[in-house]
């Protein structure tokens, strides 16, 4: 059911860890080419400047991906905390990357009173920044 909703055709399992804490782990499609193109991008600079390129593969490679997934942990723990088994999918892209889980802004009240409110949302959001 939630296969249909989640983009998961354009994202590959991360190597290492393939779960956040129980979370199936996916890196977009656009993450990886981001890298492609930044490396491919250093690669002129090479012969003359060689240390310029393995930054550019240590600074947009593992680091990035580190502080993405680190952001998205506090996501995922907030939602942990509000939602319990709530949380589908964590999915890394190079703008950041996105959690998926169940809504929270229900506009039911027997659904809102299950799910949380406003404030957890805001809550949520605002755990990213951990």
């Amino acid at each position: 059911m939630m296969d249909s909703i989640i983009p998961s055709s354009y994202s590959l399992p991360l190597p290492c860890p393939k779960r956040l804490f129980g979370t199936p782990v996916k890196i977009h499609l656009t993450m990886v080419i981001f890298f492609v193109i930044e490396f491919s991008a250093s690669l002129p600079f090479i012969t003359t400047f060689p240390l310029y390129c393995i930054l550019v593969v240590v600074l947009c490679g593992p680091i990035l991906l580190a502080t993405v997934l680190v952001h998205e942990w506090g996501h995922l723990w907030m939602s942990r905390r509000i939602l319990g088994d709530g949380v589908h999918d964590v999915v890394l892209w190079p703008l950041g990357g996105y959690t998926f889980c169940d809504g929270l802004s229900i506009s039911t009240e027997d659904e809102a009173a299950t799910k949380g409110d406003l404030k957890d949302d805001i809550k949520i959001a605002l755990a990213g920044s951990l």
